[in-house]
This record gives structure tokens, C-alpha cells and sequence, in this order.
């Protein structure tokens, strides 16, 4: 299905051309993988860098061969060779070509990869492509930089700002994480009618929750049995995220500790899975020099997606502190785990509509201890007679080809062939 674009905002863009200047059979579908290539940090992006690259190159498109491409802050665009696309652990489907990329009509460049560093240095090279008749379409996993300063590095924030601008100036399509991003991205782009994109369409996808589905990264701790079987002891509640602070992480030690004071939840063990972050120096200290460290609370800066998919197949919850979120990942990962989640309350979650699902809203030590208290003691309330499914990574998959007017092709049937 086609996602709907902001009526009566922007104009759409017309399907991507069929004329006689191109054979379907040499379309490229070239993606954007100028980060992942060189460095997987195994964040949220890059899980989606990974699903959507391995969905794609696995896919027989009508039309299109997809290509790996990446630029460095010096070099433009080139297509990846496969010593470099090893980062899905895999072979080739196709012989890759290699070189500079050249791209004209009927073909489509996709940003998948967040490369705020390095696609704005190469704008001239997205805009002759452009101008040759390639469909130039980006993936917009929030705004958080721009509205949020204040959470960011003085760097990243510069880096964003201008990938932002040239996103919203040279793009054709922009295919956001969630329809909360998508409207915000349409509010800003709004406010700014001088930018002149005429051709630009937001659009948006839902992400997926299966991490086996996303070409998930391996490897345990030594002691990972140990710890595993301890943890499936305890009432063990679950954090994934970045070490950062629109992550919320800096609420929960004061909860906690209030808690951990209680006869009742002397069996309660908190765990962090996230990256050494950004601006939260002091409370990494705090997570590191804290006296239940390695007791009854612990954190994994380097996990696998192997070691969190077993942390999340015992966990008894998973807590979303996040202060804003484009989407939310762990909060869909949990539930396809069957495993319950108190969340912020925040209107990118509610808009899942999601079952089993409880939300909390103050951060002061004692009222989100309560609301702790009351989530283990009495699970999750429904919040609607109806609630949405479980997005998987096919979803996201079938979402991306539609925003990008792109169809499988069908495979003849045979008769005779049980299926």
C-alpha cells in the first residue's frame, strides 16, 4: 500500500518513469549504506540499515537489481564491493559492478543510511542524478536534532542541520520511521515555503520487531550462562538504548533504589543494554560506581543482537523511558517476545496501539516507583477494544517498496505444483 502523503502540503511525485530511455532490466535501486559499511554501532538505525538491505537484496524486483552504494567525506559515490558488504554475513545474489555510480533515468537512489557527515558534500552528484531522471528518495528517522539541541553534541547538531536542509531541497520522496515523525517533518517543511520543493512527498513506514529477520549480529559473553540462568531467577526488567539523554535512562537508579529498599522486590533486577553515549558522562559514572552493580543491576555496553534476543526471550519486562523517540524499537521488540512493557507516555507509542502496554508519565523518584509497583502487581491495562498487530520486518519491507512505487515480481504460477 501507498502510504498517504500530507494532502494539500506538498505536491507528489509521479510513479517512477517507464519510458523507452531505460530497459527495466538495468534500473538500479541504489541504497545507501555509506555509514553501516565502514562501522555497525548496532543501534535502532542500524538494525533497519540491516533488515531493509538484506529484505531488499533478497527480493526479486520487477524492474530494478539493487546496488550498495556509499561515499566517504572525500570520495563521491560508489557502488560496494563485497569484501565491504560482509556486514550481512552473506554472498552476493549478483555480481556487483564497481566504480563511480552513475545514475539517470528511471533509476532510484534511496538514503537508508543515516550519513549526515557525507551525503550533504555530495549534493551536486544527488542533483545531477536528479536532473538525469533518478528518483532521489531518503529515509527520515527523526527531527530530534534540530528540535532538540540540547540533547545533542555541538557536531552532530551542524552535521544534521545540513543534511536536513539538503534532504528536504533535493529529495523527491522522504520515507519517515512513523507517522509522528512524518507529520513534524511536514510542520517544519511548512514553515518553510521558501525552501521550493514542489516535487517533495513525505510518506512513512512502520519498522519491524522480529530481530531474527534483520540480519541480527552474534556473539555471547563469556558468561552468559551464568548470567542468563541467574536473570531468569529474578524479576529481571529490561532497557535498550544509547547511553544518551533523550533516552531517559537517569530516572530509573532513583526508582529503583526505593524499591530495592522493599522486602517484596528484593528479587528485582534491573539490566541496561545501550552504547557509551553522548553528554550523560556523570551517569555513566553514577551506573558504574553504583552499589547494587553486578548484584541486582547490571549493563551490557557491547551486546549482540543474539545476547539481547536472549535477554528479552526471560525478561519479566521492559521499561521505554525514552523522552522522545522517532519510533521505538525496543518496545516492539519486547512485545514479539510476549513480553509486557511500561512505557512513557508518548504520542509516537500510543499511536501503535499496541496490546500489553502500560504507560507512565511523571519522572520524580517516588511516583514512578508507584507506577512501577503497580505495573508488576497488576500487568497491563487495555487501552482499546482493537488492538494494531505486531509490525514485522516484511511489513516495513512492503511499507519501503510502496513509498518507493516498486512491486515484487510475481512469480508464474505452475500448475500441477502444490504449494
Amino acid at each position: 500500500m501507498m502510504l498517504s502523503p500530507f494532502d494539500g502540503l506538498l505536491n507528489g511525485h509521479e510513479a517512477v518513469p517507464e519510458g523507452p530511455l531505460r530497459e527495466l532490466s538495468t534500473r538500479q535501486l541504489l541504497v545507501d549504506v555509506s555509514v553501516i559499511v565502514r562501522n555497525d554501532s548496532q543501534t535502532g538505525i542500524q538494525r533497519v540499515v540491516r533488515a531493509l538491505l538484506s529484505a531488499l537484496l533478497d527480493a526479486d524486483l520487477a524492474g530494478y537489481v539493487v546496488r550498495p552504494v556509499f561515499a566517504t567525506r572525500k570520495d563521491s559515490y560508489a557502488y560496494v564491493d563485497w569484501d565491504a558488504s560482509l556486514l550481512l554475513g552473506r554472498s552476493p545474489p549478483v555480481v556487483m559492478p564497481s566504480g563511480s555510480v552513475e545514475a539517470g533515468e528511471g533509476d532510484i537512489f534511496l538514503g537508508l543510511d543515516l550519513a549526515a557527515n557525507i551525503l550533504p558534500r555530495h549534493r551536486r552528484q544527488i542533483t545531477r542524478w536528479r536532473r538525469n531522471g533518478c528518483l532521489i528518495a531518503t529515509v527520515m528517522y527523526d527531527l530530534l536534532p534540530e528540535q532538540r539541541p540540547d540533547w545533542f553534541n555541538p557536531k552532530t547538531r551542524r552535521n544534521y542541520r545540513r543534511w536536513l536542509r539538503v534532504v528536504t531541497r533535493r529529495s523527491d520522496r522522504i520515507i519517515c520511521i512513523s507517522q509522528d515523525v512524518a507529520q513534524k517533518l511536514a510542520a517544519w517543511v511548512a514553515a518553510r515555503p521558501w525552501r521550493g520543493n514542489a516535487r517533495l512527498q513525505i510518506d512513512y513506514m512502520r519498522l519491524g520487531s522480529d530481530i531474527s529477520s534483520s540480519a541480527p549480529t552474534t556473539g555471547l559473553p563469556a558468561d552468559a550462562v551464568p548470567l542468563l540462568t541467574e536473570f531468569a531467577k529474578r524479576r529481571t526488567l529490561l532497557v535498550v538504548g544509547t547511553i544518551e539523554p533523550r533516552k531517559g535512562h537517569a530516572c530509573l537508579l532513583p526508582a529503583f533504589n526505593l524499591l530495592w529498599q522493599e522486602r517484596s522486590y528484593d528479587d528485582l533486577s534491573l539490566v541496561f543494554v545501550g552504547r557509551v553515549g553522548w553528554r550523560t558522562e556523570a551517569l555513566q559514572a553514577q551506573i558504574r560506581a553504583h552499589p547494587e552493580a553486578g548484584r541486582r543491576f547490571f549493563w551490557f555496553d557491547n551486546a549482540s543482537d543474539e545476547f539481547l534476543s536472549h535477554l528479552y526471550a526471560l525478561a519479566h519486562g521492559v521499561i521505554v523511558p525514552s523522552l522522545a523517540e522517532g519510533f521505538g524499537l525496543p518496545l516492539v521488540e519486547a512485545l514479539a517476545h510476549g513480553v509486557p512493557v511500561l512505557a512513557r507516555d508518548l504520542p509516537v507509542f500510543r499511536a501503535m496501539n499496541l496490546a500489553k502496554v502500560t504507560y507512565f508519565s511523571q519522572d520524580a523518584a517516588p511516583a514512578l516507583a508507584g507506577s512501577i509497583r503497580g505495573w508488576l502487581d497488576h500487568g497491563a491495562i487495555a487501552t482499546s477494544e482493537r488492538e494494531n498487530p505486531i509490525p514485522t520486518w516484511k511489513d516495513s519491507f512492503i511499507d519501503i517498496l510502496s513509498c518507493l512505487s516498486i512491486k515484487e515480481r510475481e512469480v508464474p504460477h505452475k500448475e500441477g505444483i502444490l504449494e
